[in-house]
């Protein structure tokens, strides 16, 4: 067989063009063979003093062009593109229309800020050409601070010291001391991010209790927001500020605490001395509200802790938030089981409308678990859309019913999805005989199919 029907058939069976079988051919005889890279110096007969001069002219020549086209290089601004969907700027708008319908003087904003020591230093300095610049500093090269603090709308701050980290733990007690220093106050309106830190499984539940019986309103800015918060202007002025600078100044962290920064260079030592101070004094308010618990004190801490987790579990899964994960309104939007928890809520407003004595109905996981891979075995189309399979779904329930009843719909709303279900169960005879029914635990599944539409099967029961 010649070389030419040899090299023909490799390209019918591979798909390759000859060039490139003769190439890998002579390359697998010859290693040595075309051993520079693609784009080498292969085929040019220009010198290397000529090869610059060329590129210099090209340089030039798109340097004119875009000169003609009136572009130049600028530093990118970077923008969160969550920040922009339909629902967050709804929320935007919403927040914007809040703040203006009510009185200022009640707004408290609290932000957290966390300095690098990397990134307090100076980027340039003037020095002599060709040689170079050294810095000597006493801080370590990586250390980190954090700091909480409050802002009102007439200027006055309320301010934690310099930390290392800052948790869960940290960001409640902070707040605690704010109301016990008289910053904080019965009626004000509290504005934060929904952080991690802010909303931790261990201390959320018990804080919002404590605000509550204060008459303190918790706010949630919108996701990807820091202009709402106007303690991001003051955090944005002090990164550019040295962390000696403001040792060297000495400045109060607080008029309610008294702790003042000292005049040493070591801000190790300035740093400890600050912890101990807020530990000593933390320490002797705790020794002095020191009391004698007795049974009735031991009961009504039960009952509080109860309450605390019931209404912690009675939060949607995407508020229950551990150390390190992060929350954002804009996650929890289409979240099925934040549908669900919607439709309830539409459901108990149409209940209490009708004057029922016990409309509200409460959400109970397991429920809403069974109602859920009903609602998926309906979208999956494992079950026909209907109550097939009912009976069995009621023996599922983890307590004693002395009633059940079940609805379902489907529907491909995006925005509306549960408006627009409950509302056509309100419109069907059959439908709204459940929702005004003598239950008082309700929850309800959600699922959405590969063409995009919404799956729901509430179920009710009346648990004694």
């Amino acid at each position: 067989m010649s070389l030419s029907s040899t090299i023909r058939k490799t390209t019918e069976i591979s798909g390759l063009p000859k060039s490139s079988i003769k190439y890998w051919r002579r390359k697998l005889r010859d290693p040595s063979f075309h051993s520079k890279s693609w784009g080498g110096t292969r085929g040019c007969h220009l010198t290397q003093v000529q090869r610059i001069g060329a590129a210099k002219i090209i340089e030039s020549y798109v340097r004119d062009i875009l000169r003609e086209m009136n572009w130049c290089f600028k530093v990118p601004e970077y923008k969160q593109v969550h920040k922009f969907t339909q629902d967050n700027m709804v929320l935007h708008a919403g927040h914007l229309f809040y703040t203006n319908t009510n009185d200022w003087s009640r707004y408290v904003f609290l932000d957290e800020v966390h300095f690098n020591s990397r990134d307090l230093r100076k980027r340039r300095v003037l020095g002599p050409r060709n040689e170079r610049v050294h810095v000597t500093t006493n801080t370590s090269l990586s250390m980190s601070f954090s700091m909480s603090a409050m802002v009102r709308c007439d200027g006055t701050f309320f301010l934690s010291p310099y930390r290392d980290t800052n948790d869960q733990y940290n960001a409640r007690d902070f707040i605690l001391e704010s109301i016990r220093c008289g910053f904080l106050k019965k009626g004000d309106i509290l504005f934060m991010d929904n952080a991690a830190v802010h909303l931790g499984s261990d201390t959320f539940p018990v804080l919002c209790l404590v605000l509550e019986e204060l008459q303190i309103t918790l706010k949630f800015l919108p996701a990807y927001s820091p202009e709402l918060n106007p303690i991001e202007l003051c955090f944005g002025l002090n990164r550019a500020i040295p962390p000696l600078t403001i040792v060297n100044s000495n400045v109060k962290v607080n008029d309610h605490t008294n702790s003042t920064l000292s005049e040493s260079k070591n801000l190790r030592i300035q740093l400890e001395t600050i912890r101990k101070n807020k530990h000593s004094i933390y320490r002797n308010s705790r020794l002095n509200d020191k009391k004698s618990y007795n049974i009735d004190d031991i009961q009504k801490i039960s009952k509080l802790n109860e309450k605390s987790k019931d209404y912690f579990e009675s939060l949607p899964r995407d508020q229950q938030i551990s150390k390190g994960n992060i929350h954002t309104i804009s996650s929890s939007i289409l979240n099925p089981e934040s549908l669900g928890r919607k439709c309830l809520e539409l459901t108990n407003q149409y209940r209490k409308s009708k004057g029922i004595v016990n409309w509200e109905l409460l959400w109970n996981p397991q429920l809403f678990k069974i109602a859920c891979q009903h609602s998926r075995d309906m979208a999956e189309c494992k079950v026909p859309f209907g109550h097939q399979g009912f009976n069995d779904r009621v023996k599922q329930y983890p307590f004693y019913s002395s009633g059940a009843a079940e609805n379902v719909a489907y529907n491909n709303c995006e925005s509306s999805a549960a408006q627009v279900t409950v509302d056509g169960w309100i419109k069907s005879p059959g439908h709204q005989k459940n929702l005004v029914g003598n239950f008082n635990i309700c929850s309800i599944g959600v699922h959405q199919s590969s063409d995009g539409k919404w799956y729901f099967t509430q179920l009710f029961g009346s648990k004694k």
